[in-house]
């Protein structure tokens, strides 16, 4: 009899270890549930980032390259008003 006695103790007594650690894994749950969701929010922030940088590339880009045909454009046009000069120079003035 003393040994089931001692069985049923144990039985008892791991019972109220599970009762009393079951408050502390429900925690443990929430708060890696919680987790979770902070570490899916951080990637869609990341991602949403990551699109608004390559948009921003894209249209610094498209400055650079602006800017670059503008400039090109402003010396094709200096260089065809010099030589526009130098032909009126050359006929008005050599020829006589």
């Amino acid at each position: 009899m003393r040994g089931r006695n001692r069985t049923q103790s144990d039985a008892i007594g791991r019972e109220e270890r599970v009762d009393s650690q079951q408050p502390l894994t429900s925690l443990v749950l929430s708060l890696s549930r919680l987790c979770r969701y902070q570490l899916l929010d951080a990637q869609d922030k990341v991602s949403a980032t990551n699109s608004v940088t390559e948009m921003a590339g894209k249209v610094l880009t498209m400055m650079a390259n602006r800017a670059f045909r503008w400039k090109a454009f402003l010396v094709f046009m200096i260089l065809l008003q010099f030589a526009l000069i130098v032909i009126v120079i050359y006929y008005g003035f050599a020829k006589e």
